[in-house]
């Protein structure tokens, strides 16, 4: 599935407590330009840096006070979207709704029975912006790929045009399917989800 060897889909890093840590593609890119020689003549210097940048990312996020007190806005600004947490979904009732509309947009998706197998190993959600308006991105996708829950995109990429943001999903007492939000309904619990 990869041809870069450097990618979304290859610079990530498990972690204990189930969640993943990931580079974001625009960390990828300047590291890429600022490495030299090029990462693809030496791969453990890339790896090195990229490292020493997980590092920094780690300690700006244990304490950001301290460790962002010198640093210039904008700099604050670009570590806070360098890495991104993978958090593992285990509402079964939104990881159900988000397997019925990967379904639906034509992802080649294993069961959903094999998906609640893999329990806090299966689909992420992400911090990342594209995720909060959408409920899912490019860091979620690559995951998905890399564990075999995702074997295919769509075979026609103009399923994917135009599918605008992401339903916000509610339980329904009944215990299907959570009801889909409209982004002009009133807020929760006013009576504005529908069936």
């Amino acid at each position: 599935m990869a041809r870069d060897p450097i990618s979304p889909l290859t610079v990530f890093w498990e972690l204990a407590s189930g969640r993943v840590l990931c580079a974001s593609q625009n960390t990828i890119s300047v590291l890429r330009k600022e490495c030299y020689p090029p990462p693809e003549e030496t791969p453990e210097a890339f790896k090195s840096a990229l490292l020493e940048w997980r590092q920094q990312y780690l300690m700006i996020a244990k304490n950001p006070k301290e460790a962002c007190k010198d640093m210039p806005f904008d700099i604050i600004c670009d570590w806070a979207v360098s890495f991104f947490y993978l958090t593992p979904i285990i509402d079964l009732v939104y990881l159900r709704d988000l397997h019925e509309r990967l379904v639906q947009a034509r992802y080649k998706v294993i069961d959903f029975a094999s998906l609640c197998a893999l329990k806090n190993k299966g689909l992420m959600s992400c911090g990342c912006k594209t995720y909060l308006h959408r409920a899912f991105c490019v860091h979620c996708c690559a995951d998905a790929f890399r564990k075999g829950i995702l074997t295919q995109f769509p075979s026609d990429p103009e399923e994917l045009k135009g599918r605008g943001q992401g339903a916000v999903m509610k339980s329904n007492p009944n215990g299907k399917s959570g009801a889909k939000r409209k982004a002009n309904n009133k807020p929760a619990g006013s009576g504005s989800y529908t069936d």
